[in-house]
């Protein structure tokens, strides 16, 4: 039996230790020499809000960006005397200042944000906001899978699988292998699809039996205990057929590891065997010379 567990939707992760290395959004916006100070203000007081160890999941981020924006420039138009394109740049700002959003290099954000403060018409404001956005999603992604990979190897630990490995990752999966004393390997990939949503599945490549369900079970709860929330896993038997990239590929190696080792046992044994009969042949002659004698 062949199990693999796919939690499709990862919704964010609690990890105050990777937070202690990373910037808030609102942070980096209100550094920016070229805000108005009623705007640096605003994107001070927004920092100060975004204390929680939450890392979110980025895409109901960037969603709930563009009602923020709609929101915050009905009320700048309302009450500020700015032009319409002042107005939405502000709006803008704003509504991404106050979304949790973090990054872990602020000088990758430095250039589109340049780019938002200096356009000067509306088509420009939104060609910059939205190469800004997708700076600070790429960004945020970038922390929130290593909170996650962080997890998995925590979780993986927990449950006794205590040999843990990192598989050369891509742009869109980090992949991680773990094995426990009896043999029994579990293969995880973290994978981002085009609309940024994270995901995450778990495959039992050996070691395969009645206990698989359970060492599933108790690693989902693991990686419960280490922040995460998911949607609720999904499941189904391969099998034997593996699903995921990561493991093919380990399957792969172990059976190139096998097959090399296998000529080097035949070629053993064949060295044997002709010694044997030497040795044998060797014998004969002895007798025959010992008879004629």
């Amino acid at each position: 039996m062949s199990i693999i567990s796919t939690r499709p939707q990862v919704k964010s992760v609690v990890n105050a230790r990777v937070l202690e290395s990373v910037t808030s959004i609102a942070e980096v916006i209100g550094c920016a020499s070229a805000l108005s100070s009623n705007l640096a203000m605003i994107c001070r007081r927004a920092s100060a809000t975004h204390s929680s160890a939450t890392i979110q999941a980025v895409a109901p981020l960037l969603q709930n960006v563009g009602h923020l924006q709609q929101r915050k420039l009905s009320g700048i138009k309302a009450n500020a005397k700015l032009s319409h394109v002042e107005a939405l740049k502000t709006s803008m700002l704003e509504a991404i200042a106050d979304s949790p959003f973090v990054v872990s290099n602020p000088s990758a954000i430095a250039a589109p944000l340049k780019t938002v403060t200096a356009a000067n018409s509306i088509p420009e404001i939104t060609r910059a906001g939205q190469l800004l956005l997708k700076e600070i999603a790429k960004e945020h992604n970038g922390v929130l899978v290593n909170s996650l990979r962080l997890a998995c190897a925590n979780a993986f630990t927990k449950i006794g699988f205590t040999s843990i490995q990192t598989m050369p990752s891509t742009d869109a999966k980090v992949r991680l292998v773990a094995t426990n004393a009896e043999g029994k390997t579990l293969v995880t990939e973290i994978e981002r699809d085009a609309q940024q949503e994270l995901s995450i599945s778990t495959e039992i490549v050996s070691g395969c039996d009645s206990t698989s369900q359970d060492i599933l079970d108790a690693f989902d709860k693991a990686l419960e205990e280490e922040g995460v929330r998911a949607s609720a896993p999904v499941r189904k038997e391969t099998g034997g057929v593996c699903q995921l990239e990561a493991s093919r590929l380990v399957q792969a190696t172990r059976k190139f590891v096998r097959g090399q080792a296998q000529p080097a046992s035949n070629k053993s044994a064949n060295a044997g065997d002709g010694a044997a009969r030497r040795s044998q042949r060797l014998n004969k002659r002895d007798q025959q010379r010992q008879r004629q004698r």
